[in-house]
């Protein structure tokens, strides 16, 4: 999985910005998208892998989770992400902040 928006360029051939071209995230950002399509099959470890990574970065206020290689999604995959928004949703209010709708400021709060 890559994680940084420097990798995720990397993996796309482009400069080192971020899928909008708009320089690499912001500190406190983390990019998170998965190399391969969801599916019941990797699911749990796909998302196990991003939670891991959320709880060791330091200082971590938002991020962004891509899903552009899982155009179609199975009930198993749908549960995952489900259970793995829920957990952002309790990490976040853990630590006092507090959430508002992803479509307003563009990134999931942490």
């Amino acid at each position: 999985m890559e994680w940084s928006a420097r990798e995720y360029a990397r993996s796309r051939g482009t400069s080192g910005a971020p899928p909008s071209g708009s320089g690499p995230p912001p500190p406190g950002v983390l990019i998170a998208r998965p190399e391969v399509p969801l599916f019941f099959g990797n699911a749990d470890a796909v998302f196990a892998s991003i939670r891991a990574r959320i709880d060791a970065t330091p200082g971590l206020q938002r991020m962004v989770l891509s899903l552009e290689e899982s155009p179609d999604l199975d009930a198993t995959s749908i549960e995952a992400l489900c259970d793995f928004a829920s957990y952002v949703r309790m990490r976040g209010a853990r630590e006092g902040r507090r959430a508002r709708p992803a479509g307003q400021g563009g990134f999931a709060p942490i």
